[in-house]
């Protein structure tokens, strides 16, 4: 049997990602190339996409079929039709010779042929091309199965499983932790104690038992891969836009002779001998970057709108954790986009932008409906859509790197809101399915980049509580900005408040307590009794005096 101390041991295991000293950076500059190059690039989009979609459904058949990983990681090279050809008659000829020299073949003619018609793709691109695109699509299928894994860890976390049988739960969890889903016979190694205990091998305790994994378990796992795959939707890569290249078809190079542009991309076509040269727009960041980390063999690629976005990718060393003996808390808002606990707010003219988009949208939208078009096939639609994701992640980002350039070693955050009172209810659910994951994935890149701490706290009562005496009342916020607590008094920014607020409940036993509207008196009372006895301790030298006003006190309490 598996112990509950290996159990739990193993599920924080499962949890918690694998740490790497390094972290890459993507860096998108746009490209200034003309119209026909542009048109040279669109013409790579077709036959790329129509290969990834090849390759993804040939990928997933083989995974699915063989139940296993490394079938699909180390597969062969795809041939064009020419290279095709000529392995053909290289394998018929191969096979002649051994007959000749009498040596008797392992496989059949049939079986080799039938394994190169298996491999075997058609595309105007070239092999190295067509290895870049296998290369990238294997990463989308690897992502995707990912996705499948967090889903089957989360069926199995919430499931009754664990209270009937732990050998069966630790079991589940190797399985999908390996991708071991679709097997129908089964192995896994175990480390067996001297106790009869089952563990999972480490470096420490190593394999010393191979047991075959039950049908109940193996059937178990394909039944919730069958159930995550319906909620999991499979990658579409029909209408491709962004490739990422290699250095096989594509190289980043600096520029000696030009003078609008420092850097330009090589990058092949269809024609081979004939490549094309992408200019890049001067961009100092991109310079910046490239000088402090190291630049990896590979590019982004993205053709939208007639517009050519090309984006380095840059491996950085992780910035060791600050020192944590100061704090800032932040409170995310729409009249500021952040306000901090030291009295500084950034974006403050962000909500009036998105006033103006909002009415834009609404009007739009009005337009669309009356005529029975469909919201995402129209162009207009789309655009205004994507300028207001770009306008916010430019600004979010800009303002967390800001904020990050200060002698601070925490960040304290609240659970991301961002939601306006005044929009409409598309735009509310718009703002918060999108800049919610847009603020996250920054935060988590200040770990990386800068070496800040981000902790979460609770945001109950943050707009009510009071930072001073830590009261908590509807009517202490008066307005949207005004706050101005009933029992202190205290007069400040609404916003502002509520970040001191966040900032004062950054450890987990709180010295500021959060109390509920019921032992808000009580607080207030034991706030009295000690102010009093500090008032006594420092005007009252006479002992007598001293016990006199004490029990005054208390009877006035």
């Amino acid at each position: 049997m598996v112990s509950k101390k290996y159990q739990l041991e193993r599920r924080i295991l499962f949890m918690s990602k694998s740490e790497n000293e390094k972290w890459i950076a993507t860096i998108p500059t746009q490209s200034s190339a003309n119209s026909g190059k542009i048109d040279l690039v669109s013409d790579l989009l077709v036959p790329y996409s129509e290969l990834s979609a090849h390759f993804l459904r040939d990928i997933d058949l083989r995974f699915v079929r063989d139940n296993e990983l490394s079938k699909y990681t180390k597969a062969k090279v795809y041939r064009t039709e020419e290279e095709f050809d000529a392995l053909l008659v290289k394998c018929d000829k191969r096979y002649q010779k051994q007959i000749a020299d009498g040596v008797e073949p392992t496989r059949s003619l049939k079986e080799q042929l039938e394994d190169i018609h298996e491999y075997a793709v058609q595309t105007p691109l070239s092999a190295r091309f067509a290895q870049t695109c296998y290369s990238q699509t294997v990463e989308i299928h690897k992502s995707w199965l990912t996705k499948l894994e967090d889903v089957v860890r989360s069926y199995l976390t919430n499931s009754s499983v664990s209270e009937k049988d732990e050998f069966f739960l630790v079991s589940c969890y190797r399985i999908n932790k390996n991708h071991l889903w679709c097997h129908r016979k089964l192995s896994l190694k175990w480390h067996q104690t001297k106790d009869g205990e089952l563990l999972v091998p480490t470096k420490q305790n190593k394999a010393n038992i191979t047991l075959p994994v039950s049908e109940d378990i193996l059937f178990f796992m394909r039944r919730l891969i069958k159930q995550a795959r319906k909620r999991i939707r499979f990658p579409r890569v029909k209408q491709l836009k962004t490739l990422k290249l290699d250095e096989k078809v594509a190289t980043l190079e600096v520029s000696k002779n030009a003078t609008h542009f420092d850097y330009f991309l090589k990058l092949s076509t269809l024609e081979k001998g004939k490549p094309i040269y992408l200019p890049l727009n001067r961009n100092p960041y991109l310079y910046e970057c490239l000088t402090k980390g190291n630049k990896k063999p590979f590019v982004q690629l993205r053709l939208d709108s007639k517009k050519c976005v090309i984006s380095a990718i840059i491996e950085y060393d992780k910035a060791p954790l600050r020192p944590s003996d100061s704090s800032l808390g932040l409170d995310f808002g729409m009249v500021s986009m952040f306000t901090t606990s030291d009295g500084e707010q950034h974006g403050l003219t962000s909500f009036a932008k998105l006033k103006i988009w909002d009415e834009e949208l609404i009007a739009l939208t009005k337009e669309l409906q009356e005529k029975g078009i469909k919201f995402k096939s129209n162009t207009r639609y789309v655009q205004l859509q994507n300028r207001i994701k770009s306008y916010f992640k430019n600004e979010i980002c800009r303002i967390l790197n800001k904020l990050a350039k200060k002698n601070v070693g925490v960040f304290v955050v609240e659970q991301l809101d961002f939601r306006g009172s005044g929009l409409s209810r598309s735009m509310n659910r718009l703002i918060g399915r999108t800049y919610r994951s847009i603020v996250k994935a920054k935060l988590a890149r200040l770990i990386e980049q800068f070496g800040i701490q981000i902790v979460s706290v609770n945001p109950a009562y943050t707009s009510q509580e009071c930072s001073r005496c830590h009261h908590v009342s509807k009517n202490n916020r008066k307005s949207q900005k005004q706050f101005i607590c009933e029992h202190c008094h205290l007069h400040c920014n609404a916003d502002v408040n509520a970040g001191r607020v966040i900032d004062q409940r950054r450890s987990l036993i709180s010295e500021f307590p959060v109390y509920s509207k019921k032992g808000t008196s009580r607080a207030i009372r034991c706030q009295v009794r000690e102010a009093s006895e500090e008032c006594h301790r420092r005007y009252c030298s006479n002992n007598e005096l001293l016990t006199t006003n004490e029990s005054l006190a208390e009877s006035s309490l």
